[in-house]
């Protein structure tokens, strides 16, 4: 049996599920099932190959280093993985094919978390190896909420000795987003770049949502589409029976999926219905949208001939003393100020060059990548003459950017196209040749068809590749030669793009010269336009010409950008007030501007009253909105820890806390990253935290809330099978210290179960969770 996706493919249902209803203990970790009683694992395996699967999925989602480590099983890793395999592939018979499963690895990857992305590369490796060596046919990359962890996994996976192919699953549970603000679009765009053999979605909070997202990655992507929703939200399994899931499923293949099964909840009979019905079926043709397409972790930008692309061109410490100066002390201050500034006044994406002599540059390019990362959200340039340099910017970069750029000379393009290739980057290619920048139209016409046909070779397609026609001196060469070179590609549907400063070097009225050839530029078709978006004039121009060439339609966007409230939108860091650096997460400002403001006569405890709580009061509505996400949220809170330092430095008030918090994951439950955030939320808005970490006994919550007393408790959980777990604790709290308050929260939590564990709150997310502890403690 072979992956076919041409027919409608069938996967398996739920393990954890159903090995609890086999008697499985909810503090027991269900891999280390696959040693100690692999027959129960196997039972599970058969009842889903006889119920028509043509792929079941290995016991293995949480058999990690990181999960196993912290039950004491890491020195087991292999067995329990390879013989998760094994059983697999026993109890399929021939008649299914195996799929590896690979989870969330429990920690964050930086800047969300402390784990580093080669650590993270080398956990899934070694998970990977004791997979392949049992024997499975595929790998299964699933509930995934942080795309920069797929990518990991797919690097990791990819430096096995044996390939397998791979297929790769986010979980939305913030309506069409991942919790770290990851849309549909994005996940396809990042995902298909990295070359996967199948996307999709799984689990989640709401099935009914599944055709919509499958519909909405189907319209970006030809790689088979894999979808596996749970049965109804946790405590309501029984809202999605297997007759209805039907229904859900025959939805989800109308809207373009290739492989379809049942996630958390789901039955063997789930399954049957579904491969009674649709299994062989012909895949359902895909309507997809055009374009070039460019993502971050959470923003898609689209170059389809509806407008300009304009990429900013001020982090270049050529010609800038103090950035230079700057960044060769490590220090990013100024680097984020042109990145926000930037995006401010409207770049789509940002080119990062840290080109400082005598440096560090791939270390200088890793930190003001993952400092980038933390506060913008439009997607990157990766600018080096250097490809390792490049490379250390790619290969942490969590979407799908531009490297910034090959020539058409052989020595470069073997450089710097496979980097393109293996992290999924559009490339630029400069019409240079070993002989120099030709001096006709028709010599950089061929010198693009070089790179372009040279990236062919490496498996990019033509329209991943942008040329850059060069910008001379109008006082060195005609410039003239660059705008037929643009019209010829654009007739060939050839993407264009231009530094378009370079044209006025060295002469008089430098942006009267840029704004018009700007202006002739797009006229020529030009795609891309490489330019300091704080001048006014060239966005305007941007606008104008768009608008003019019919790009913009009717010009609507020129209507509405250039109108009476025009200025308001022009904003620069250097404007901004305390409390909008806190909601835009720029630390050191913060924290400077805190000092400034205690300095010239503030009352140190009144910044946080007047600043930092509406400030993340702001953040929190944002969050609420889906404006701001995950990442966002944690630059804002570390940005109002800074000043809750500052201030802390200047009064001795501030010491006094507001309250005393004490945090825990329920026992049998490994995932923090919720609480955490939530603490660190918590903290910025002056409560003392106290976390006892993951996996933690109702007797141990008990014996550290009688310790130390705090005003409240907070629970998590991520996994359903530990909800359990979370009544026990709340009622012998309960039981024994009725006045402290319980909050409780996580994936696996509603307000429903709230109320019916016994528990005082349901914090829903970190700004409720803060509303909550406001209402039971009043200082």
């Amino acid at each position: 049996m072979k992956l076919d996706f041409e027919k409608i493919m069938i996967l398996d249902g739920a393990m954890g599920t159903e090995l609890y209803k086999r008697g499985l203990p909810s503090t027991a970790i269900p891999e280390e099932l696959n040693l100690s009683n692999p027959e129960i694992v196997k039972e599970v395996h058969k009842a889903y190959v006889e119920a028509g699967a043509d792929i079941i999925t290995t016991n293995s989602f949480g058999g990690n280093r990181i999960k196993l480590q912290s039950k004491g099983l890491s020195h087991k890793l292999y067995e329990i993985n390879k013989k998760a395999a094994e059983i697999a592939k026993e109890a399929s018979a021939g008649k299914s094919l195996v799929a590896g499963s690979l989870g969330p690895l429990g920690r964050m990857i930086e800047p969300l978390g402390d784990l580093s992305f080669e650590e993270a590369v080398s956990i899934f490796k070694e998970q990977g190896l004791a997979l392949a060596d049992g024997g499975v046919d595929l790998f299964l990359i699933e509930t995934a909420i942080d795309i920069m962890e797929v990518k990991a996994a797919i690097l990791g996976l990819r430096e096995l000795p044996i390939k397998k192919p791979i297929i790769c699953s986010l979980t939305f549970t913030e309506g069409t987003l991942t919790v770290t603000g990851t849309s549909p679009s994005v996940g396809a765009v990042s995902l298909t770049s990295w070359r996967v053999n199948g996307l999709g979605a799984n689990c989640g909070t709401n099935p009914f949502i599944f055709p919509e997202i499958i519909k909405e990655m189907a319209s970006y992507t030809e790689i088979p589409i894999i979808a596996y929703p749970n049965a109804g939200p946790p405590e309501k399994w029984d809202e999605v029976p297997p007759e209805k899931f039907l229904e859900l499923g025959l939805e989800i293949y109308n809207s373009g999926a290739n492989i379809i099964g049942g996630c958390c909840g789901t039955t063997p009979f789930h399954i049957s219905l579904l491969a009674k019905e649709i299994k062989g079926k012909r895949v359902v043709k895909r309507s997809l949208r055009k374009g070039i397409f460019l993502t971050s972790r959470s923003k898609i930008v689209v170059c389809d001939d509806s407008k300009t692309i304009v990429i900013g061109e001020r982090i270049n410490p050529s010609g800038r003393k103090a950035l230079a100066e700057e960044l060769k002390q490590g220090k990013f201050e100024t680097l984020k100020r042109d990145a926000i500034e930037q995006e401010l006044a409207g770049a789509d994406l940002i080119d990062l060059n840290v080109g400082v002599p005598e440096t560090d540059r791939k270390a200088l390019m890793r930190k003001a990548t993952i400092e980038l990362l933390k506060i913008i959200s439009s997607p990157l340039s990766f600018d080096s003459d250097d490809p390792e340099v490049i490379e250390a910017g790619l290969k942490i970069y969590p979407g799908k950017p531009i490297l910034n750029s090959t020539t058409a000379k052989k020595e470069a393009l073997e450089k710097t196209l496979p980097l393109a290739q293996k992290y999924g980057a559009v490339i630029i290619g400069l019409t240079i040749t070993e002989k120099g920048i030709p001096e006709s139209v028709e010599e950089r016409v061929k010198a693009a068809y070089k790179i372009i046909e040279a990236a062919q070779f490496y498996g990019i397609p033509p329209q991943e590749v942008i040329i850059d026609p060069l910008t001379l001196p109008a006082g060195a060469q005609d410039p003239t030669i660059t705008l037929e070179t643009i019209r010829r590609l654009n007739k060939d549907g050839i993407k264009t793009i231009l530094g378009i400063s370079n044209v006025s070097h060295g002469l008089p009225g430098r942006e009267i010269l840029n704004s018009a050839f700007l202006a002739m530029a797009i006229s020529a078709g030009l795609s891309f336009a490489i330019i300091n978006p704080l001048k006014k004039e060239l966005m305007e121009t941007v606008l104008a010409s768009d608008a003019l060439t019919g790009k913009d339609k009717k010009g609507e966007r020129f209507i509405r950008l250039i109108g009476p409230k025009r200025e308001e939108k022009e904003l620069r860091v250097s404007d901004l007030t305390l409390k909008e650096l806190i909601i835009r997460g720029e630390s050191e400002s913060a924290s400077k501007e805190a000092e400034r403001l205690i300095k010239s006569g503030e009352e140190p405890f009144s910044i946080i009253e007047k600043y930092v709580i509406p400030g993340l009061e702001d953040v929190g509505e944002k969050y609420e909105k889906k404006i701001y996400f995950l990442p966002q949220l944690i630059a804002s809170a570390e940005a109002a820890s800074s000043v809750f330092e500052t201030v802390k430095a200047f009064s001795l008030r501030t010491n006094s806390r507001k309250g005393r918090i004490v945090m825990a994951t329920v026992e049998g439950d490994l995932h923090d990253l919720g609480k955490k955030i939530v603490g660190l939320v918590l903290e910025s808005f002056g409560y003392e935290i106290i976390d006892l970490g993951k996996d933690v006994p109702a007797t141990e919550v008990l014996r550290k809330s009688q310790e130390l007393k705090p005003d409240v408790v907070g629970l998590s959980c991520l996994m359903t099978t530990t909800l359990d777990n979370m009544k026990k604790t709340v009622r012998l709290i309960k039981e024994n210290l009725p006045e402290i308050k319980i909050m409780v929260g996580g994936a696996a939590v509603n307000e429903g179960f709230a109320k019916a564990c016994g528990a005082d709150g349901y914090g829903k997310d970190p700004f409720q969770a803060v509303e909550l502890v406001r209402r039971w403690i009043k200082r």
